[in-house]
Parts: structure tokens; sequence; C-alpha cells
């Protein structure tokens, strides 16, 4: 998740769980006010009830979503009963379940 994303979420009171995906995460995160790291994605995604991901590309958007060790996108959603698009992820989802079909 991008820094400044999370700062602003922490200064509203939300707190975060952050996969711990660099070493530069790990550093951001330590000892922060409101911070969960989880080690793996799957953790992320069990313990959440909303899911952001601000990734660089769509290879790391696949990792995430997709992975064996990723948060299983599609059992999350129905957990969560929906998504928010916040950026083409719904263009990228429907084009790899287009092609599961």
């Amino acid at each position: 998740m991008g820094t400044g994303v999370a700062e602003n979420l922490l200064k509203n009171g939300f707190r975060l769980t952050v996969h711990e995906r660099s070493e530069r995460v790990r550093q951001w995160a330590s000892g922060r006010s409101g911070v969960r790291l989880t080690p793996s994605l799957r953790e992320l995604g069990s313990l959440s009830k909303v899911v952001l991901i601000l990734v660089t590309d769509n290879r790391a958007l696949a990792e995430v979503l997709y992975s064996p060790e990723g948060i299983h996108w599609e059992a999350a959603m129905d957990r969560l009963g929906g998504n928010a698009d916040f950026s083409r992820i719904y263009e990228f989802v429907k084009r790899k379940n287009d092609l599961k079909t």
C-alpha cells in the first residue's frame, strides 16, 4: 500500500494490516501505532474486512490476487461481499476471468 494512503488512513483513525512485501514496508510499519504486519497475503486476506491493493504493475497485481500464496481473490470477494475499484483492477480481473471460460 502506498505510504501516503496508509498515513492518511492512520491519521483518520483506521487500523491497518499490511503485508510485509519489502524491507521498505517492514521499516515503515515497524513500531508504528495502528499497523499490524502480516508475513503472508493469505493471512492478510483472512484478517481484513476491506483490502486495498496498491501495486505498480499487472505482474505484481496477479501475484497478490492469484498466486498460491496470494489472497485468493474469488474467496475473499465472496466473504467480503464485493469490491470498490480505485484503478483498473476490474478490467484486469475481468480479463483473467474471461480467459478461464
